[in-house]
């Protein structure tokens, strides 16, 4: 398992390519905000009791309904993420 997340580190410090602290301070102020909205969606999942192509197994009337952005400050920085909305307003985000 380490030597995977190794593996999986050096593709990200690849993919992101920094050349100085401002950018490795950029990749994980982005990776943080992409981190969060995996989250979101996947307590938006639990919320409605059914994953976003898996609505067959949909058992009540709401239903996803879009994003809406959130500005929210880290020790990264600022950054706008994008909350996943439901139909019936109900959602809670726990995460943010």
């Amino acid at each position: 398992m380490i030597k995977d997340r190794r593996q999986l580190a050096k593709e990200i410090i690849d993919a992101f390519d920094p050349k100085n602290i401002e950018d490795i301070a950029s990749a994980l102020k982005e990776l943080f905000s992409a981190t969060l909205e995996k989250m979101l969606i996947a307590q938006m999942d639990q919320h409605l009791g059914y994953t976003k192509y898996n609505y067959k197994n949909k058992s009540g009337k709401n239903s996803r309904n879009g994003f809406k952005e959130k500005n929210i400050v880290s020790k990264y920085g600022e950054s706008t993420i994008q909350v996943p909305r439901d139909r019936e307003s109900t959602f809670q985000p726990q995460v943010v």
